[in-house]
């Protein structure tokens, strides 16, 4: 963990955290009162479609917000290469040396490289303007329980962040 971090800025880093991941688990519910409509119904009309896009749209983005502040935060690294996006992944899976431990395992930053990858086709979706279910369902039903997944590691990380607040408070 870089010393440029007092305890205060770092405990402020964590509610900031927090509060992000606190919108990502309400995003997290849309989706599930999503999914109970859908079980009721043999199909989706194309706004409750663009609906549950819109939410995995913004699930992942929410996700992306919180890799990224705490690559620049933690890390003070930035990312400028075309594949940023795919590498900001692969980054939190990195265990850094005096530093950070990883943010997520690599089971998790696979399925979460299937959300952006979705992010990226509806951000370019041009025609048809109408997710296709077929293609989204699966992370429409997954969520729930990588969200599950994402919360309890980010839970972890959150704990390291803060037994190192303590510790700069001894200081």
């Amino acid at each position: 963990m870089s010393r440029e971090l007092d305890a205060v800025s770092l405990r402020s880093f964590i509610a900031e955290l927090r509060d992000k991941l606190s919108t990502i688990q309400d995003i997290g519910r849309e989706v599930e009162t999503g999914i109970k409509r859908a079980g009721k119904k043999k199909e989706l009309v194309p706004l409750e479609l663009m609906g549950l896009a819109h939410c995995l749209e913004g699930f992942y983005t929410g996700i992306e917000d919180v890799f990224s502040e705490i690559l620049t935060t933690i890390n003070h690294g930035t990312l400028t290469s075309e594949t940023w996006h795919r590498d900001l992944l692969r980054r939190m899976t990195l265990d850094v040396p005096k530093v950070r431990p990883p943010v997520i395992d690599e089971g998790l930053a696979r399925k979460l490289d299937e959300y952006r990858r979705f992010r990226h086709r509806v951000r370019h979706m041009y025609s048809p303007l109408v997710p296709d279910w077929d293609k989204m369902k699966h992370l429409v039903h997954e969520l729930p329980e990588v969200l599950e997944r994402l919360i309890s590691q980010m839970e972890r990380f959150l704990a390291f962040l803060e037994e190192t607040a303590d510790r700069l408070d001894e200081e």
